[in-house]
């Protein structure tokens, strides 16, 4: 049987599956789910991914129709391709994903549960090893909650302590006041803190410059560069230019931008307007290339999700990526390496805090 394979020739065939495939080899045996999991393993397997990046055909997650799928991104120059490599499914089949962020090989994610009449949840997932952990609100979710996935800084991976932060501010109507609410969950402590903040407090430390200033209607869209670097994408409503920033040096409470990436008129290549909402994009700095996602199609219902490979001379590769039958669902890509991060459970329920 092929589970009764050497150790070494199992471990050579496995070590180049995809991500998506692993679950699959992990429910063969006993023996596979162990080797897959050994540390020794893990190092050989993302130094595969490594090496696959290196020739420019690089691996990234997607979010599309709810679904988040892993996807194998070439860049190559005459004729550059997207390529689904599987669903990541270790959420569960039945899982539809609203919103995913990402940081340290880990994903916040955001359950789309309202076309169901049920409330939202907030889960952090690591796809790699299947790792989940759901994350109960201190009281509860609102459709207008915004977030981001962090971790405090420490020298030893290992010992990193991965935070939520979880926001919500807007305008109530109703009420006719400001609702403002901060919160910052640590998977650590298993423990939600509030935050309360005014006009002058600088918990947050300062807000960073971008290197532009964009007015109602312009395009503004951020993306990770490795771990310490950011990207910010401009792109004007009226004339269509875009333009794409990465960061030098940024510190939380200073940042510092080199000159313009990629300036590249797209209104006689495409024509549109990236949505406002919806941009999501990528770069590679080797290449000068950037991957922007949107929605396609005059901005009706049903369209089309689209990926558009564009480089310093214009956009020279438009990807069709399947349709998209809610207009609310926008299309997001995140760079993805695999990771042996593991995830911090949850302690028991009287050991559980609320400050």
């Amino acid at each position: 049987m092929i589970s009764d394979l050497p150790r070494d020739l199992a471990e050579e065939v496995l070590v180049k599956l995809p991500v998506t495939s692993l679950r699959g080899a992990r429910s063969t045996c006993k023996k596979w789910n162990t080797l897959t999991k050994d540390e020794s393993f893990t190092k050989k397997h993302i130094s595969e991914a490594a090496k696959k990046k290196q020739k420019k055909k690089f691996q990234v997650v997607m979010m599309l129709e709810y679904k988040v799928y892993l996807m194998s991104v070439d860049l190559l120059y005459d004729n550059p391709s997207i390529e689904r490599i599987g669903k990541l499914v270790s959420l569960g089949d039945d899982a539809d994903i609203s919103k995913i962020f990402h940081c340290d090989g880990l994903f916040l994610c955001i359950t789309n549960d309202n076309h169901n009449n049920s409330r939202s949840r907030v889960v952090v997932w690591n796809p790699y090893n299947g790792q989940t952990r759901w994350i109960k609100p201190r009281n509860s979710y609102h459709d207008l909650d915004r977030y981001a996935l962090g971790y405090d800084k420490k020298e030893n991976n290992l010992l990193r302590n991965h935070k939520v932060l979880r926001l919500m501010d807007y305008y109530d109507g109703s009420i006719k006041r400001r609702i403002r609410e901060f919160e910052i969950y640590s998977l650590n402590s298993d423990s939600w803190k509030v935050v309360h903040l005014t006009h002058e407090s600088r918990v947050f430390g300062p807000r960073l410059p971008l290197p532009v200033r964009s007015r109602p209607g312009d395009t503004v869209a951020l993306s990770s560069v490795r771990e310490n670097q950011l990207a910010v994408l401009f792109q004007q409503w009226d004339t269509l230019k875009m333009k794409i920033w990465i960061s030098d040096k940024i510190e939380h409470d200073a940042v510092s931008w080199g000159k313009c990436f990629l300036a590249v008129d797209m209104k006689p290549l495409i024509g549109i307007h990236f949505h406002r909402n919806s941009a999501s994009f990528l770069v590679d700095e080797e290449m000068n290339v950037a991957v922007v996602l949107d929605l396609d199609g005059g901005r009706s219902c049903p369209t089309r999700n689209t990926a558009y490979f564009i480089n310093e001379n214009g956009c020279f590769k438009k990807v069709d990526l399947g349709g998209s039958a809610n207009k609310d669902c926008w299309p997001l890509v995140c760079s993805y390496v695999p990771s042996s991060v593991q995830i911090k459970q949850a302690s028991p329920p009287r050991k559980r805090k609320n400050y």
